[in-house]
């Protein structure tokens, strides 16, 4: 695919120079401060900019140029990752990526930048984020600028020139005014009109107004009821989930859309290979595979016979809600347990098997809430909790 044939490979092909430059500045100035006990310089650094501007892109020409080992961190694998930020690479210079450091807890990103012995860049569309407040500080901070139609229109210039196929400036400049600043949309729109051409014609494109985003449920209508692969690819393209995610609602969704055994086996079929092959970007941290994992998951798409034109009501997978309850249950009891484990005179951890009897307290009209309130500085959630503690259990 062009958006990773034509992926830039050093900081200077990058189209935003200002950024590329100051985050090349940055990392020199972390490695010459490397091995000393106090620095000034800031070894974590915020990147900011709008999605399929070339972030990842300018991060991956930096590791290039530079010769460092990328390590991605996530939301679903920080926690495997926690013991990387004290080793360096056997071969090569090691630097973690934070991609969409808006999704994971800023205090877990507080302690990697306090611990690690390796430079670390955030990655986010909006470094204003209110949940930054207590990160930025310790943070070096840079937003790439959109791209003018101009200079993407150049971009694909070079890529036309690289692939022998002839096409007018007219037409370039139409596809990266569509893409409204979005790089990689424009590139992906470009290789779309010029598959089996050597000459494109304006008769050739086919252009829809593009959001940065789309809605994950339109995107869902969009991939199912995808004529070909290419509408499916150009949906998916457009939707701002991971694809660990994109699995979950593709698995509680396909029985909703597909009828036939037959579309529900090749359906999940694909979505086996997609999770093989997101199990062996952990394991190898080699991400050049996210393209088959990409494929696999628009491939969904062509599982079936007919398209439904029926309306189908997508849900929400029950996975990510189950998930969500269980860590506000774990948070909850954590919390609980640390107010009260001074007057139990025990550690947090143990005070958590109490929270049954403070339940009973309650409910029994033992302890009033005020009681609760004045005494163990409970707020409101945490004495609705308590109430409903213990679900159907008879007291």
């Amino acid at each position: 695919m062009f958006p990773e044939k034509y992926a830039p490979k050093r900081p200077d092909d990058i189209t935003d120079k200002p950024a590329a430059k100051e985050i090349t500045e940055w990392l020199k100035s972390v490695e010459s401060e490397a091995g000393k006990k106090s620095t000034k310089v800031k070894t974590a650094l915020m990147l900011s900019g709008d999605s399929g501007i070339g972030k990842t892109a300018l991060i991956n020409a930096l590791a290039n140029e530079y010769n460092y080992e990328i390590l991605y961190v996530n939301k679903e694998n920080i926690q495997h990752f926690e013991s990387y930020t004290q080793m360096s690479g056997l071969f090569n210079k090691r630097l973690l990526v934070i991609d969409n450091a808006e999704t994971i807890n800023f205090k877990e990103i507080l302690n990697f930048i306090a611990t690690s012995k390796n430079p670390i860049i955030l990655t986010t569309t909006d470094a204003r984020n209110k949940k930054f407040q207590g990160v930025t500080k310790f943070c070096k901070s840079i937003e790439m600028r959109k791209p003018t139609y101009l200079q993407v229109s150049k971009v694909l210039e070079k890529i036309g020139i690289a692939e022998g196929i002839a096409v007018d400036k007219k037409i370039l400049d139409e596809i990266s005014k569509n893409a409204s600043g979005n790089i990689r949309s424009a590139i992906i729109d470009f290789e779309v009109a010029a598959t089996g051409r050597k000459k494109i014609l304006e008769t050739d494109l086919v252009l829809e107004t593009r959001d940065v985003t789309i809605d994950i449920f339109k995107g869902l209508q969009r991939i199912f009821k995808a004529r070909n692969l290419s509408e499916a690819m150009d949906a998916y393209n457009e939707i701002d989930e991971e694809p660990r995610n994109m699995l979950l609602w593709f698995d509680e969704n396909i029985p909703e859309e597909y009828k036939t055994s037959d579309e529900i086996c090749q359906a999940y079929y694909l979505i086996s290979r997609a999770d093989i092959f997101l199990g062996r970007i952990t394991n190898r941290q080699y991400w050049g595979f996210l393209r088959y994992v990409n494929k696999y998951i628009a491939g969904i798409s062509t599982a079936k016979n007919k398209v439904n034109f029926s309306f189908v009501r997508y849900k929400f997978p029950s996975f990510l809600s189950k998930m969500s309850r269980a860590k506000g249950d774990k948070n909850m009891k954590r919390e609980i347990g640390r107010k009260i484990s001074p007057f139990l005179h025990i550690p947090p951890r143990l005070a958590k098997d109490y929270i049954l009897l403070f339940s009973i307290l309650l409910k029994k009209g033992k302890n009033k809430e005020e009681d609760f309130v004045n005494t163990y500085k409970f707020n409101d959630d945490e004495i609705e909790y308590l109430r409903s503690y213990g679900g159907g259990l008879k007291i």
